[in-house]
């Protein structure tokens, strides 16, 4: 199991990049304890540019849902220029979100992590009930980071932020609250620690020497050790 780096960490169905849910450390306008999902610079879609320019996520993108979670017939994937302004805002995401579970529907996936597990919406199946998928990251706010710790049992989720499911397939989730008409994100957004081994490749070569190769331990925190 390997902490995830900086920088890209998986991919969206829509190709957009997927980064790291902890940006105080690579961004260095934003203030000590300050975390994505606070960076008023995210557009409509959440997403945001690098200091080189590079698009790309922290967060559940609205702009990349579930087709039934928009009630669309169409692929699991909704690119932001194919839906006006009014379509993209949080409150009519919020209240298909809240409809798609009252129909029972998981979301579809909107991604893949870079160590080949799919990244699922908000919503998932959990002990035989749909509803959005809990992070266990609930403890008090870690001040030294912007984040709170993860507290084991505390969510549905492991500590990578992820599980797995009755059909034996490991999914990660992108976790949000639903406050009134707010779609909230919920830390550490979509994955917090690799569940597996990634493929170096798949990173930057700036990031490729710190991933372990195949078949080398990674350097890393223990997390989600299989049960």
């Amino acid at each position: 199991i390997e902490a995830t780096p900086m920088g890209p960490i998986g991919i969206a169905v829509n190709g957009v990049p997927l980064y790291h849910g902890d940006m105080q450390f690579s961004n260095p306008m934003l203030p000590q304890g300050m975390f994505a999902n606070q960076d008023e610079s995210f557009d409509q879609c959440c997403g945001h540019a690098d200091g080189a320019g590079r698009y790309h996520y922290h967060q559940y993108p609205r702009c990349v849902v579930g087709a039934s979670a928009l009630g669309l017939d169409a692929p699991d994937a909704l690119i932001a220029a194919q839906k006006d302004d009014a379509d993209l805002t949080a409150a009519p995401l919020a209240k298909a979100l809240r409809d798609q579970i009252a129909r029972g529907e998981a979301s579809g996936a909107i991604g893949v992590s870079f160590d080949g597990h799919p990244i699922m919406g908000p919503v998932g199946v959990f002990d035989g009930v749909v509803r959005l998928a809990r992070s266990s990251y609930r403890g008090p706010l870690d001040v030294s980071r912007g984040n709170p710790p993860y507290v084991a049992g505390s969510g549905d989720l492991d500590e990578c932020n992820g599980a797995t499911g009755a059909d034996g397939v490991y999914r990660y989730y992108a976790t949000v609250r639903l406050e009134d008409d707010d779609v909230v994100p919920a830390f550490p957004y979509m994955i917090g620690a690799f569940r597996s081994q990634p493929v170096a490749t798949n990173f930057p070569p700036h990031q490729r020497s710190k991933v372990a190769p195949a078949g080398e331990a990674a350097a890393a925190p223990p997390c989600c050790a299989d049960k």
